[in-house]
């Protein structure tokens, strides 16, 4: 409701829900959308994605937001953002300044799992990972709000989407398909030139259709401070076997996956929300259209920063 959002992001600014912490992040190149993805401005008045995150986030109780990107669009994000200083603590961590060789950093960032560990010092007990170019929806930060609510103990788990509401207008993409034993991770497969053609989804990696009710990952993790130890123990045997390589990452995917080989329980919660986000060149008009209809249909403000004032 519109006319009462301002009212809303003044009331959860009351209540403790001890949910803390939304990491974005924006460090990525965009080399299919060639171009920043981060900083598109495909909201009405320029917003980018993030900034709904971020809007959903407070919403939702958080109260500490961080924005995981580089020395180039810091400065930007920060005069871009200055409007929530005073509404939510703000804070922003240069990837590359976590690189090993620091300043003989690597052009290519080092992939998601370097950069979750780069914020290691800003984080503090749970928080809820996500990628800047995606659009996840209020419901997301609703699952996170109650998973961190109800918890006494650490929790980590995926918040999921079905496949048939995560795929673009066009061109295909690679989806993380979840294999799932009672509701607990098994683990994530990377299908890639996922396309939907003729009500049938197809992939690279199958003969045969997919099942469009599959669960992706969006990468939006539910995690705790306390993987960081582990984290960095990971990147840094990943590093020294593959210090001289150029273009390879380190996947966040992959360290929970070796948690979970390790016995680390990380719970699957499914989310109906339908996805969208910055792919390909032609995604940038189609991302605009999506967040017309919602402020038209008052999910959001005309004017998001007005909100917080």
């Amino acid at each position: 409701m519109v006319n009462g959002a301002k009212d809303r992001i003044c009331l959860v600014t009351l209540i403790n829900f001890d949910v803390s912490t939304l990491l974005i992040l924006a460090g990525g190149l965009g080399s299919r959308y060639r171009g920043g993805k981060q900083t598109s401005a495909v909201g009405p008045n320029g917003e980018y994605i993030m900034e709904y995150a971020i809007y959903d986030a407070v919403n939702n109780g958080f109260d500490t937001i961080i924005v995981l990107s580089s020395a180039a669009l810091i400065p930007g994000l920060k005069q871009k953002f200055a409007y929530l200083y005073g509404y939510v603590s703000l804070h922003f961590v240069d990837q590359y300044e976590h690189d090993l060789n620091y300043p003989n950093y690597r052009k290519k960032p080092w992939g998601t799992a370097h950069a979750v560990w780069a914020c290691r010092k800003e984080i503090k007990g749970q928080f809820l990972v996500l990628n800047a170019d995606d659009f996840y929806g209020d419901e997301t930060f609703k699952i996170a709000r109650n998973i961190f609510k109800e918890s006494k103990a650490p929790q980590f788990g995926l918040i999921t989407f079905f496949l048939k509401n995560t795929l673009p207008s066009s061109g295909g993409v690679s989806r993380g398909l979840c294999e799932i034993n009672q509701n607990r991770l098994v683990s994530v497969f990377e299908h890639t030139n996922i396309i939907s053609f003729q009500n049938k989804i197809t992939s690279n990696e199958s003969i045969t259709s997919l099942d469009q009710d599959a669960q992706v990952s969006m990468n939006c993790w539910i995690l705790h401070s306390n993987i960081f130890f582990d984290l960095g123990s990971y990147f840094k045997q990943f590093h020294s076997k593959f210090s001289k390589d150029t273009l390879v990452e380190c996947g966040l995917p992959s360290f929970i996956q070796s948690q979970i080989q390790n016995g680390q329980q990380y719970e699957v919660y499914r989310n109906e929300s339908k996805w969208f986000g910055l792919t390909h060149p032609n995604d940038f008009e189609w991302c605009k259209q999506e967040l017309k209809r919602r402020v038209e249909e008052g999910r959001y403000p005309k004017i998001l920063l007005n909100n917080y004032e």
